[in-house]
């Protein structure tokens, strides 16, 4: 176990100090840093306070009375999507505007109530018909229907309100970094093994004391740690900008103030957490399809280039919602499970009496591949110990 330590130590130590390492790195989280920065620097002075501005409807219900001011003040301006964004109600009618799907006028638009008939009870009732939508289109059965429909019962309503924009855009965060993120993990594991063959020491590495298994273990450790480790410093760089403009202001809320069409009985705060944990997942699964790849293929640019281009054809790869199992299986992928959509996929994965949803099962697919693949990694790398130490007897 000593010797374990020490090589892993060295091995972390290969990685953090890669001149390619810290030069992506920098590039990647700059741009995370810079790209988030300038969603709050280069807007409108009276978008610069959004937090102060908002805070002053925070903590109250959304039910009639609040819609009925909504409402009242969007008819001075004649549409919701009109009222200026230093109004107190704006953000409240942003999030209605995404909610009933219109930008309604005072006449009213066909298909949809006008504001002067705009009630809660109507607002709700959207809401639910869009979820029954929803659910339709997602080819779900009866069964999971009921699960949904159990959990929407969870749902305290009506909401207590609280200004969105900070827990949006944390959740929206999340789409682009997961995509860096995974090239990132990929160009920087590629040549954990794939070096060994270029720079011509992988005979040596065999026929060391220790090269028959402790130095792979330690170099699937090291470059798994290291996944995660890219990831949090990517991740804190993407969402840094957002905790200094709006703290942690409406974490407290229900979910369904961020993501309008979800039945999952969280706060923002949870759903967040959620994310969290998936894209660090994601990370280690990303480390150990890019160390596969690199004991397999034997060059970290080959290795690198067929990460990155997976995660590109996965950003535009679509299958329709009637092909049920290959359009779940498909949208399992990190890139599809952290998007920021207005609904998260209900499609539920069966075991039993047992439902888990998108999330639970995407995190139960994402580490169980990952250690699959570090065993193949393993298997691969031993075969070919023995390989060669059967040459090395013939000859």
């Amino acid at each position: 176990m000593n010797n374990l330590g020490v090589i892993l130590k060295y091995e972390l130590k290969k990685l953090m100090v890669n001149k390619v390492t810290i030069l992506a790195l920098i590039v990647g989280a700059g741009f995370l840093f810079g790209i988030t920065m300038a969603q709050y620097l280069l807007i409108s002075p009276n978008d610069k306070y959004i937090t102060e501005r908002d805070s002053v409807l925070d903590g109250r219900l959304f039910d009639e009375q609040l819609i009925r001011e909504v409402t009242e003040t969007a008819i001075e301006y004649d549409r919701l999507d009109q009222i200026p964004a230093d109004n107190p109600c704006y953000q409240i009618a942003s999030y209605m505007i995404r909610l009933l799907g219109t930008y309604m006028n005072v006449d009213g638009i066909t298909g949809a109530y006008s504001l002067r008939e705009l009630t809660e009870e109507k607002v709700y009732q959207t809401r639910n018909d869009m979820i029954e939508y929803f659910l339709e289109y997602f080819c779900l059965s009866d069964a999971e229907k009921d699960f949904w429909y159990q959990e929407e019962n969870k749902v305290e309503k009506p909401f207590i309100w609280y200004a969105n924009h900070g827990p949006w855009a944390m959740r929206s965060s999340f789409a682009l970094t997961t995509v860096m993120s995974i090239m990132m993990i990929g160009i920087c594991t590629a040549g954990i093994f794939a070096s060994e063959y270029g720079y011509r020491t992988h005979d040596l590495i065999l026929c060391s004391k220790e090269g028959k298994g402790t130095v792979i273990i330690a170099k699937l450790l090291g470059g798994e740690i290291f996944s995660v480790i890219v990831g949090t410093i990517l991740l804190l760089s993407a969402q840094l900008p957002h905790l200094i403009f709006n703290g942690v202001h409406g974490l407290g809320a229900p979910c369904q103030i961020v993501v309008p069409f979800t039945s999952y009985p969280y706060t923002a705060l949870q759903l967040l957490g959620v994310c969290t944990l998936l894209y660090l997942l994601s990370a280690l699964l990303t480390g150990a399809v890019s160390m596969l790849l690199s004991c397999t293929l034997k060059n970290g640019a080959v290795a690198s280039g067929v990460v990155c281009i997976v995660v590109m054809m996965d950003m535009f790869l679509s299958i329709p919602a009637e092909f049920r199992v290959a359009a779940q299986i498909r949208y399992l992928t990190p890139v599809q499970v952290l998007n920021s959509s207005s609904i998260t996929d209900p499609r539920l994965l069966r075991i039993g009496s047992i439902f888990l949803t998108s999330y639970q099962t995407a995190g139960v697919v994402y580490l169980t591949l990952a250690v699959l693949l570090c065993l193949g990694s393993v298997y691969i790398c031993k075969r070919r110990t023995r390989t060669f130490h059967k040459k090395m007897v013939d000859q």
